[in-house]
């Protein structure tokens, strides 16, 4: 349920479905409002002061991203990620990342090398500091930036959508990943590709990546 553990309140500079959409969304992907907990409108009104149509709007876009479920019985809840969805969802994360990056490389430039290598070293030092939520932040930065450099703005909005999910499980349980150290320098192949504008090897560099990572989220599911 959402109670007094979580205080949505009214933020002036947005509308008020924006608003609610952005609160609650925050909330399920930094893993506040975990899978399953229902969302009820009436709570999120009364603490905002706002009607429940905003809030019925809200859930209705967090639904259409994957992160809410709604049933005519049971009304909205967290959504968690089934096997079936994260096969989906890597699959197809393959198609897109092999053609973002075949649009990177034409975009990208040493000032952006040295940002993807920033990334790969702060995912090394939250390696050290035992932090895997951070590291699983990088990881996904890393991405996120070589989706922006291929410039193209569906690309990056349907990228966006297909990670949310996994971003909202990873937050609700431990990460999937066998081996920390491994993760970090697993991204290293792919800026080297990208630094010599070798597009087919870094499309290959990125599938084999995401299907090692795939591969783990898969067995976490699974067991």
């Amino acid at each position: 349920m959402v109670v007094a553990d979580h205080i949505f309140t009214r933020s002036p500079k947005r509308n008020a479905k924006e608003d609610v959409y952005e609160q609650l969304r925050t909330a399920i992907i930094k893993g506040k409002l975990k899978q399953g907990e229902h969302i009820v409108e009436m709570d999120i009104s009364g603490q905002m002061g706002i009607s429940r149509a905003p809030v019925r709007e809200a859930i209705r876009l967090l639904e259409q991203e994957g992160l809410v479920i709604v049933s005519p019985n049971k009304g909205a809840c967290v959504s968690g990620l089934s096997l079936k969805d994260a096969k989906e969802i890597f699959s197809l994360r393959i198609v897109l990342e092999r053609f973002a990056v075949n649009l990177a490389v034409r975009n990208m430039n040493e000032e952006d090398f040295e940002r993807l290598y920033e990334f790969i070293e702060k995912m090394r030092e939250a390696v050290k500091e035992a932090n895997s939520t951070r590291l699983v932040e990088y990881d996904l930065k890393f991405h996120e930036y070589i989706y922006r450099k291929a410039n193209h703005n569906r690309l990056l909005h349907v990228m966006g959508m297909l990670n949310t999910p996994v971003r909202a499980y990873i937050a609700a349980t431990n990460p999937f990943y066998s081996s920390l150290d491994e993760v970090a320098d697993s991204h290293i192949p792919i800026v080297k590709a990208l630094r010599e504008k070798d597009a087919e090897r870094a499309a290959f560099e990125i599938e084999r990546h995401i299907l090692e990572v795939g591969e783990q989220l898969l067995h976490k599911l699974q067991n």
